[in-house]
């Protein structure tokens, strides 16, 4: 507790420098260019799909559980969620049943996300200049595998595309306990939307697990150097 407000506190004098600094910037720009000067957070908008055997009412209670966690590190976030989508049988190995996950965001990337991107411009931000983009989390309760750490089919309980930087795919299934989900979701979003990589700082939620259990009981935030990482990137 005592990290997660050390924590806190640092993101809000961040953003407080941020502010300052965006409104003593804001004299120098000429009238005519105001409507083309953005100052403060961008508006992110999170989708979440609930696949196969998820129930609504368990995707609702990860929206509001990633809403109310995630908003202190992204003021302008906005949590939706998509229609219910089952994965395709050409997303699925027949001989273990599971899902792979790279043909699986292939498809989600394919059905999804120009709709995803029209909606919130459309239908939630607020200012169509100040949209940041979306990123989509499908929600499972299928194994999903992929190839990472040298093995061809690797059991994981999530996985990004980061050259895509805007679709993950997480699983009830796992080492990963359902009142953590949202814990799962967090970690994604940062690798694909705010390209944050795994963290070595043990107590952070960003690192490497490997997928083994990640112990998520035992974190519910960013380390410091990964908060810093967020607001001010590289």
């Amino acid at each position: 507790m005592i990290m997660r407000n050390f924590v806190l506190l640092t993101l809000m004098i961040t953003v407080m420098f941020y502010f300052i600094s965006c409104n003593m910037n804001t004299s120098k720009v000429e009238e005519n260019d105001y409507d083309d000067f953005i100052c403060g957070p961008l508006e992110t908008v999170v989708f979440f799909i609930p696949m196969d055997g998820i129930k609504d009412s368990e995707i609702e209670k990860l929206k509001t559980e990633f809403q109310e966690r995630v908003q202190y590190y992204h003021p302008g976030l906005f949590v939706e969620t998509l229609e219910h989508f089952n994965t395709p049988d050409s997303c699925i190995n027949s001989l273990n049943n599971k899902i792979d996950e790279n043909i699986l965001t292939s498809v989600l990337e394919n059905n999804f996300l120009k709709m995803a991107n029209e909606k919130a411009v459309n239908e939630i931000i607020f200012d169509k200049k100040h949209y940041g983009g979306c990123f989509i989390i499908g929600v499972t309760d299928k194994n999903i595998e992929t190839k990472v750490h040298g093995l061809e089919k690797y059991k994981i309980p999530d996985g990004s595309e980061y050259e895509r930087k805007q679709l993950s795919v997480i699983t009830t299934k796992g080492p990963t306990k359902k009142k953590d989900l949202w814990k799962l979701a967090f970690h994604e979003f940062n690798h694909g939307y705010n390209g944050i990589e795994h963290c070595s700082n043990n107590s952070c939620i960003m690192s490497n697990y490997k997928g083994k259990n990640p112990h998520f009981e035992r974190k519910d935030s960013l380390c410091l150097d990964c908060s810093v990482q967020l607001i001010i990137g590289d």
